[in-house]
């Protein structure tokens, strides 16, 4: 029984990893531009990608986030600045797309950099009906419900916990998807 467990759950990863591979294949075939813009607040930049839909790379610090994502691989920032003093955040989580959450479903993961990939294997057991995560998984910080095309979920998340500096990332945990769908989550005073 633990080995046709097993070669689901590998045959769900490798399903997925084909189309990881074969959507980032196809990737460089669109024809987005990137324009730095400069940030007023400080002397850094941020690089904005332009698409049909406009999605910045980078969250400046806040209390609340509007994450998107679609039928494709990838979240619309690839990192977070959370502001300590918030006390609660918001992440509200959008998908765009039109596939089912069984096919191309997204959520959003919060834990220490280096449990990623040991969490995003163990939720492969956990299964889709379990958002692909071990709720019982002390090293999960946070996370949301896996949606589908035109799906929206929030969550609200202490930030009393949180280590100032800490190295936290964020990630989806279907099946093949935490390789490309990660990003930094920074928490500052």
């Amino acid at each position: 029984m633990n080995t046709n467990k097993y070669l689901r759950a590998s045959a769900t990863y490798f399903f997925h990893l084909f189309w990881f591979l074969a959507i980032a294949g196809l990737s460089g075939c669109s024809d987005e531009s990137s324009t730095p813009i400069a940030n007023n607040a400080s002397d850094t930049q941020i690089e904005l990608t332009e698409t049909k839909q406009e999605h910045s790379q980078s969250s400046i610090a806040s209390c609340s986030f509007d994450i998107i994502v679609g039928d494709y691989l990838k979240f619309n920032i690839n990192e977070m600045w959370v502001k300590k003093s918030c006390g609660t955040i918001s992440i509200n989580l959008k998908h765009e797309g039109k596939l089912a959450a069984n096919m191309m479903g997204h959520n959003w993961v919060l834990t220490k950099t280096s449990d990623v990939t040991e969490i995003a294997a163990d939720g492969i057991s956990a299964g889709l009906a379990n958002d692909y995560v071990n709720a019982k998984d002390n090293r999960i910080l946070a996370w949301t419900k896996i949606i589908g095309g035109g799906e929206e979920t929030s969550i609200s998340l202490s930030t009393i916990e949180l280590i100032e500096g800490g190295d936290y990332t964020f990630f989806c945990s279907f099946p093949g998807h935490s390789y490309g769908m990660r990003g930094q989550f920074n928490v500052k005073s």
